[in-house]
């Protein structure tokens, strides 16, 4: 990705220095604004597929070094730029490349999860740790590591339980005099009870079924987790974390 972007600039400055030489502008219509113009959107199409692949990093840095490359592509791309200001925007993206994306596509896990347990575009553009953990609930499940998945669904249960306890002002309801929030089989119990929102007829009936799914894989000494354990709550699962995010109002 790297390579693919600094070779665009590459290709953009030479534009860019032609058309200079031959006396014509890169902005409007003509041969070396076109072609400038192509390679604007080449790099920000090669941008957008660069930020999808490192959105599963919850990293301020990683944050910080894709605003950095943005502004400096912007700056590079203005057809008021000097060659100079093109060259300084070239190299900060550069250095951005290889002190922060590189090495976290380098480390970046290689499996892709699938929808197999449960449709990840449910969680989509929700919260950024809320995909995350979500992905590693799927991930596992992909790889054969039940008891990971199943403990993974159990904390995505109660975090999307919270959220939405937190986005209609009501998390005293469901948390200890010590301040802690309550362990899962106390969270549905709290949310089925609460009668701000209504809850979905499958819904009511599934959250008591999931309640207690990953208490075994956490904490039982002898006991591992079935494909089959997981596979016996998969409608109930989708159904739940659709309800949830909904009612916790996280896409809006």
């Amino acid at each position: 990705m790297r390579d693919g972007i600094l070779e665009i600039l590459s290709d953009a400055e030479k534009i860019a220095k032609t058309a200079k030489r031959h006396g014509h502008s890169l902005a409007g219509s003509g041969f070396y604004a076109s072609k400038f113009s192509e390679l604007h959107a080449k790099a920000t199409l090669a941008f957008k597929k660069l930020s999808l692949q490192l959105r599963k990093f919850d990293d301020k840095n990683i944050k910080d070094a894709l605003d950095d490359i943005k502004a400096n592509l912007d700056a590079f791309f203005n057809t008021k730029s000097t060659s100079k200001e093109r060259g300084e925007a070239t190299k900060r993206i550069n250095f951005c490349f290889q002190t922060v994306i590189s090495p976290a596509i380098t480390t970046a896990p290689r499996h892709s999860p699938t929808d197999d347990l449960f449709p990840l575009e449910l969680v989509r553009e929700t919260r950024g740790y809320i995909e995350r953990i979500a992905e590693q609930a799927c991930g596992s499940y992909d790889q054969g590591w039940y008891d990971a998945a199943a403990v993974m669904v159990r904390r995505l249960l109660e975090i999307l339980i919270i959220e939405t306890f937190e986005s209609h002002k009501l998390t005293t309801k469901i948390k200890k005099p010590d301040g802690n929030f309550f362990f899962l089989q106390d969270l549905v119990t709290a949310t089925l009870n609460e009668s701000i929102w209504t809850i979905g007829r499958n819904v009511k009936k599934a959250l008591p079924n999931l309640k207690d799914i990953g208490n075994q894989s956490a904490h039982g000494r002898r006991y591992i987790a079935r494909k089959t354990d997981l596979d016996d709550v998969k409608r109930d699962l989708r159904l739940t974390i659709e309800e949830l995010v909904n009612l916790s109002k996280l896409r809006k």
